[in-house]
């Protein structure tokens, strides 16, 4: 395939994505809509050029066709990356996951935005009820607690920005989520929660 039609920032982002986590997945997936006009124009963009057969969905096939000067193990290696919900399919918010990731991730200002966003209260910690907010639904109050408990290193049941950013780049997080399995503070009795309203 001539990949000179491609963004080359594009097609590297999409040979060095890693699986998101659960948490950084939903954020990714609430900031798509989010994104302004001219970007999105070019993230449709992209997506279209690599949906030859304009099913609004990127298949193996049209991924070999697009990163063809990869194996084909490694071609589904990053289907297997980008496909969320496991149909062999990238869909264009998937699409957009990987996208938001490779600009948000390198640029600490914009994941400063990002934690602001869900900082409805704006004292600068994301609390429970913030989190599952940002989660619409797609996660538990329990999985998120066990979240914040991931990296709550003051025990405040809040995440500060450099405790955020801890949550968002942790690879293996939804094995700590699991292996916790409500795995209480050590101090839990002397910890006092805090409520937290979103205005």
């Amino acid at each position: 395939a001539d990949t000179d039609k491609f963004d080359p920032l594009v097609l590297k982002a999409m040979q060095t994505f890693n699986k998101t986590n659960q948490f950084k997945n939903i954020i990714l997936q609430t900031l798509v809509s989010d994104v302004d006009d001219e970007e999105m124009k070019k993230l449709v963009n992209e997506f279209n050029k690599m949906d030859t057969d304009g099913s609004n969905k990127i298949g193996i096939s049209e991924l070999q066709k697009v990163l063809g000067g990869l194996h084909s193990s490694e071609v589904a290696s990053i289907m297997d990356k980008m496909d969320v919900d496991g149909n062999q399919e990238i869909d264009l918010e998937e699409f957009g996951v990987m996208y938001l990731n490779r600009k948000i991730s390198s640029q600490q200002q914009r994941l400063w935005a990002v934690f602001n966003k869900l900082d409805k209260n704006n004292n600068g910690k994301l609390c429970k009820t913030e989190i599952l907010a940002a989660m619409e639904g797609k996660m538990s109050k329990k999985e998120v607690e066990k979240i914040i408990k991931s990296a709550d290193k003051d025990g405040n049941l809040e995440l500060d920005f450099s405790e955020f950013l801890v949550v968002w780049e942790a690879d293996q997080l939804d094995k700590v989520m699991m292996n916790s399995n409500g795995h209480e503070e050590k101090e839990g009795a002397k910890t006092k929660k805090k409520k937290c309203s979103i205005m």
